[in-house]
């Protein structure tokens, strides 16, 4: 039981390499463009249960300031998900509360990677960022992920978007 519940953790710590979420519906998002970001790149701590997410190329300049961090303390996790928090270069933070769970199979992840999804929504945020990303905006991502040796990428033809 105890060597499951690692590899579900640990799954999920390699899991939030990269964001993709869905596009903004609604009245109050409708003004906003979805935000993208290129290429993520994250570092994973088993040992202290947290992931930092580095986001660049990121569109929506005025929302990201072009780039961000987003930190994960799986420590603090509770049935109602994970929080992360992505601090952008100079604008604020936007929060999600997240859920992971396996992707369906076949997919477009090369063996042994398995792909990983995540869904939720942006739960809090400051500054400007908040302002363009708001709260309560869908949020979900897509990752290939090898839970053994803790390598993930992005999902073939996915890119981050918030």
């Amino acid at each position: 039981m105890r060597g499951t519940t690692v590899v579900r953790l640990f799954s999920a710590l390699v899991v939030v390499g990269s964001l993709t979420a869905v596009p903004l519906s609604g009245p109050a998002a409708a003004a906003a463009a979805p935000t993208t970001c290129d290429n993520p790149k994250s570092v994973v701590n088993i040992k202290t249960l947290t992931a930092t997410v580095t986001l660049s190329n990121c569109s929506n300049q005025a929302a990201t300031g072009g780039s961000g961090v987003m930190t994960v303390k799986f420590k603090l996790a509770t049935t109602a998900g994970i929080t992360g928090t992505i601090t952008w270069k100079g604008t604020g933070t936007t929060t999600v509360l997240f859920k992971t769970a396996a992707g369906k199979t076949p997919n477009k992840c090369k063996a042994p990677a398995t792909e990983y999804i995540s869904t939720g929504k942006v739960t809090a945020g400051t500054g400007k960022a908040l302002t363009i990303i708001k709260k309560g905006s869908p949020y979900s991502e897509s990752v290939c992920s090898n839970a053994k040796t803790g390598a993930s990428t992005i999902y073939p033809g996915t890119k981050v978007i918030i």
